[in-house]
């Protein structure tokens, strides 16, 4: 059921999601326009046309900057407002009859959203390297091309970083689930606050970013002072210190997204309010 389940939520998240990546891939597509006519217009006389171009060149390219960086945020958005339409208007009705437990409807919708975090990294990180070829293509494929080597022989001669590589990859999809189900949480208790649940739920989202963040620099402090202790007494603690500080933050991570989850089943099964 599970599988049915993500099928569903494939479908009626694609759209969204695929129609963005449209905008994006087209604003890259007019930026890489704009500036091979800047590249032509450079060998006419021209003057005030190629005033025109630069500034049309500079003002494209500072968007594409900035969408590339926005894409990294639409996973949430997207997957927040896809849930706050599946659980909190009329479409909730047609959710919340089928014959399957709220917890693997969550579930599902956490996959999908995960899946969809992952597709996007990959698409902004290939709009990044497009974006950089249109200024000198040859520069970019050899950048590509030594940039693997490059890793490997730093993580070879610092191995430390390589367990710093290994500790992101294992702790980013914990990251990422629990910036998610924070999303789906707030939409979930703003389901019991009336007529304004949309506002709610926003306040909620923003009340609790703001009580994690409190909560994680409070658990952050004691190994902050530790890791300015011991950055006068070797690079070796230095180290041992920044790992201990990334091993508490994804412990912390964990019992809060297992704090999200529940907090999410339990609103949507006892107090989830569709009128």
């Amino acid at each position: 059921m599970l599988v049915k389940l993500m099928k569903y939520e494939f479908r009626a998240t694609a759209r969204l999601f695929l129609s963005a990546y449209g905008i994006f891939a087209a604003l890259l597509v007019i930026d890489r326009l704009s500036i091979s006519s800047l590249l032509f217009l450079s060998s006419t006389n021209l003057e005030f046309a190629k005033l025109l171009s630069a500034g049309a060149v500079f003002v494209l390219c500072i968007l594409t900057v900035l969408a590339i960086f926005t894409l990294f945020f639409c996973p949430v958005l997207f997957s927040a407002i896809r849930f706050y339409r599946s659980t909190a208007t009329d479409e909730g009705y047609l959710t919340f009859t089928l014959p399957v437990k709220t917890e693997l409807i969550i579930l599902s919708k956490l996959l999908v959203a995960l899946i969809w975090q992952i597709a996007t990294a990959v698409f902004a990180a290939a709009l990044g390297v497009l974006f950089f070829m249109t200024f000198d293509l040859r520069s970019t494929l050899d950048m590509l091309r030594l940039f693997p080597e490059g890793i490997v022989r730093t993580i070879v001669s610092h191995p430390s970083l390589g367990a710093y590589c290994v500790q992101f990859l294992l702790f980013a999809p914990i990251h990422a689930a629990y910036g998610i189900l924070q999303a789906y949480s707030a939409v979930s208790i703003g389901q019991s606050c009336g007529r304004h649940k949309l506002l709610a739920s926003i306040g909620i989202y923003i009340g609790m970013n703001f009580a994690v963040s409190f909560l994680s620099q409070v658990v952050a402090i004691p190994v902050t002072i530790s890791m300015l202790s011991a950055a006068g007494t070797g690079i070796r603690i230095l180290q041992d210190t920044l790992a201990l500080n990334a091993a508490l933050s994804a412990l912390l991570t964990t019992g809060l997204l297992a704090a999200q989850f529940f907090l999410c089943r339990y609103f949507l099964k006892k107090k989830l309010n569709l009128s």
